[in-house]
């Protein structure tokens, strides 16, 4: 960056991408001599049209943007999302939402509520399973890994943030042959 530059845009990853399903999450930080400036999360998915294995051409994009969380209030939140999702991989089915949020640990109501939240976008289900206890066989409310969690996890979701369906934009024709993805607001 010259000294002379009067704005700027710097970006890095914040996870390995993966390339097979173009898949990118990136930290992007601009700014100006003015003062103004933003630090934001890019979650960026590109989709590959396969037709011809020759060339690189590209059905679809889909990306999410969100302020940088750092170390806000929001950004504990993004902590508390990451213990209670490690806690359910580390045992799928096999504890109930009281044994999950003692295993987190910390502030209970702010945990209590982000389970809640992550339950609501699909990120963690509750479903009646058998478990053993004792010498016998219980049916019990059990939590394990959702359809989202996955996603709630790369992307970092706030609290109160509802899971985006992703958007599909058509491609259009530019008339000399080549598509492209149009952008709408």
């Amino acid at each position: 960056m010259s000294q002379w530059a009067d704005s700027w845009i710097l970006q890095k990853h914040r996870e390995t991408p993966n390339l097979e399903d173009g898949k990118f999450w990136l930290e992007v930080e601009s700014g100006t001599r003015r003062g103004s400036g933003k630090h934001l999360e890019v979650d960026w998915t590109l989709e590959r049209d396969s037709a011809d294995p020759d060339t690189t051409m590209w059905r679809g994009v889909d990306w999410d943007t969100r302020p940088m969380a750092g170390k806000s209030a929001a950004g504990q939140v993004d902590k508390t999302i990451q213990r209670i999702l490690q806690v359910i991989d580390d045992e799928p089915f096999a504890l109930t939402e009281t044994g999950v949020l003692a295993k987190v640990g910390g502030n209970k109501d702010k945990a209590y509520e982000t389970l809640q939240v992550l339950k609501a976008n699909g990120a963690l289900v509750v479903q009646e399973r058998e478990r053993p206890e004792g010498k016998r066989s219980v049916k019990r409310a059990l939590v394990g890994p959702g359809e989202n969690a996955e996603r709630v996890r790369r992307n970092r979701y706030r609290l109160g943030e509802p899971v985006p369906g992703s958007e599909r934009v058509a491609a259009t024709d530019t008339e000399n042959g080549m598509g492209s993805e149009r952008v709408e607001p």
